[in-house]
This record gives C-alpha cells, structure tokens and sequence, in this order.
C-alpha cells in the first residue's frame, strides 16, 4: 500500500469527524440516528451508545442485560443485530444501550483500517479482514 502526499489510498472513505482535545469523534447512525461517538481503544467492546429511548429501535427488540465492563457491572439494554453505520454502510453488530459514557470500542476500531490526518482533521477508514465481534451480555 502506497501512500502519497500524506492522503489515504483511494480505497479508504472519509468519515465526518470531530477533533475534540485529546479524543477523536466520528459520526455513526444507529437505529436511524446520527451522532458522533469518540474513539476510546481503552473500551475492549464494540460499542456503548446512550441509555436513551431516542436511540432505541422502533420495531424490534431492546433486551435489559447487565454487562462486565472492566471488571465493572452495568445495567443497560441490548439489541441483537441493530448496526452500526458509518457512511453508507450498516455493520451489524449487537449494540450495547448503556448511562455510561458512549464510545466506539477497540473491537470495532480494529475491524477497520484508518488514517486520521491531525493537521487536517480529517478521518479515513476502510473495513479490513477482522470479523466484527458482537457485544455479549454477562451470563
């Protein structure tokens, strides 16, 4: 992979983002909603979304679980197969609905490939050959 003039290859698609102090935030849609949500490696997860019903399908299922965070229990809620889009395309993922800080986690970032210019603030990202893992609720 050849890069130039310090830009991504062609293949990789520039995703909105917000460059916040320390933290990088890209936008996402779940369940038809956009919002930007930083990325934190530090999360093992895939994905944290608010606690709020805005969020929350409006057919399907919102199943209440408790989840091991870090060796923390939290309450939350979770949808089988809800998705994460970024762009154009959905990836489908179980997603975790919880009243801690929202983020995209270190198993979702590791699924892509991305080039975060800082001089630019801009954020490029294409899907590589690391299947998506989904969130699982503690049993």
């Amino acid at each position: 992979m050849e890069w130039t003039d310090n830009s991504p290859p062609t293949s990789y698609k520039e995703i909105n983002a917000k460059f916040n102090g320390r933290n990088i935030l890209i936008e996402c849609s779940v369940n038809f909603r956009k919002l930007y949500l930083p990325l934190d490696p530090a999360f093992p997860g895939t994905a944290l979304i608010p606690n709020r019903k805005k969020y929350y399908p409006k057919y399907g299922k919102v199943h209440p679980e408790i989840f091991l965070l870090n060796g923390v229990e939290v309450s939350g809620a979770l949808q089988k197969g809800a998705g994460i889009k970024l762009r154009d395309i959905t990836y489908g993922q179980s997603v975790a609905f919880a009243g801690i800080r929202p983020v995209i986690g270190l198993h979702f970032i590791k699924s892509f490939n991305w080039f975060v210019d800082f001089e630019r603030k801009k954020v490029f990202f294409v899907k590589n050959s690391v299947k998506l893992e989904s969130h699982e609720p503690r049993r």
